[in-house]
């Protein structure tokens, strides 16, 4: 067995050490060196658009014009927006650690206010609670909720 496994060992050496060969030998007749005189330019591409390319960048620029209100770009909010007392006011986020959260509330003015349970966002309205789901101030005695994510669906089951 030992003796059947060195035999096929070295005709298999023996073979690929002959295709290497072979093939280094055809190799060199097409390669070219640096001493030789030909030259190759690059083969010079279309630039042009695909007609999809075309169509993505015409709806990209409309949705740029449609964004853009008398010469100024109307800032893509995702964040919850509500009213209080006529004013608007935007939640940036809810930050809990055990009993100690506050909410990031930026107001009409672009003015940044941390506001923290129990504490005033104008001279009547206190917050109330965070939860995950929902916001809740009060407004003299009159407890007012927003909620942070409602459920939109089409169907009507």
């Amino acid at each position: 067995m030992k003796l059947l496994t060195l035999l096929f060992s070295f005709f298999t050496v023996v073979y690929l050490s002959i295709n290497f060969y072979n093939k280094k030998n055809t190799n060199d007749s097409v390669a070219i060196g640096a001493d030789s005189n030909q030259v190759f330019f690059p083969i010079i591409l279309n630039n042009e658009l695909l007609d999809i390319e075309k169509a993505w960048k015409e709806l990209k620029n409309a949705r740029a014009s449609d964004d853009v209100i008398d010469g100024k770009k109307e800032p893509q909010n995702k964040n919850l927006t509500f009213q209080l007392d006529e004013k608007k006011y935007t939640l940036y986020g809810i930050f809990s650690a055990d009993q100690n959260g506050f909410a990031l509330i930026m107001d009409e003015n672009n003015k940044l206010i941390k506001l923290a349970k129990g504490e005033k966002l104008a001279d009547d309205i206190t917050l109330l609670s965070l939860q995950s789901d929902k916001i809740s101030f009060d407004k003299n005695n009159q407890i007012i909720e927003f909620k942070l994510f409602e459920r939109k669906n089409n169907a009507k089951n």
